[in-house]
């Protein structure tokens, strides 16, 4: 009987244990830690974390002077090739799975601009033929938002189709506080992810 047989084995084990001062039963309740220990390890070697690889996109947006009652408006950057943000020349080949990973403007000039100056913000990534795509945005800017505000990011979609042209430019809708009495930039820090490459 296999129950049988395993009661003699663990006599058996019990008597080359005795020397050794080594209990069989505290032995036998190690054995499952360690066990489980040994797989942890092997199972870490195997399936290891997803890293996304991360592209970086920085451009300067001038918001410039207003009038009285105009507090609205809309900026662009210069124009941008896919190639210049993924550093590739065979964009749908090498990137794919492009989503936003993080997103903030950071106040440039005057230096001690301070980006209350906003009551909301929207950042579109457009090819120039339409409004664009929305990748990111801010509601309710804090009167102590400082020279440097995080933006709330969409990740609802991929941008494979977005991105793939020549003539990409980011755009900036704002409203304002109060009127400006003269330009101001700041500075658009984009981070985009894509999928590991085969």
């Amino acid at each position: 009987m296999p129950g049988m047989e395993y009661i003699l084995c663990f006599h058996k084990c019990s008597k080359y244990l005795e020397p050794y001062n080594l209990n069989p039963i505290k032995m036998k309740k190690l054995i499952i830690p360690l066990l489980t220990a040994i797989l942890l390890f092997i199972g870490c070697g195997v399936f290891r974390p997803v890293v996304r690889p991360t592209y970086p996109y920085n451009t300067t947006l001038v918001i410039p002077a207003t009038s009285r009652n105009i507090l609205t408006g809309s900026v662009s950057s210069d124009p941008i090739s896919f190639e210049e943000i993924f550093g590739t020349r065979n964009g749908r080949n090498d990137v794919r799975d492009i989503k936003i990973n993080s997103a903030r403007l950071i106040a440039s000039a005057p230096n001690d601009l301070n980006l209350s100056i906003l009551r909301s913000v929207r950042l579109f990534i457009t090819d120039g033929r339409d409004r664009g795509i929305l990748i990111a945005s801010r509601n309710d800017i804090s009167s102590f938002s400082g020279s440097n505000i995080i933006l709330d990011i969409n990740t609802s979609r991929s941008l494979d189709n977005d991105l793939r042209g020549n003539n990409l430019r980011l755009r900036l809708e704002y409203v304002l506080k109060d009127n400006l009495r003269r330009d101001v930039s700041v500075r658009s820090s984009i981070v985009f992810s894509t999928a590991e490459r085969d």
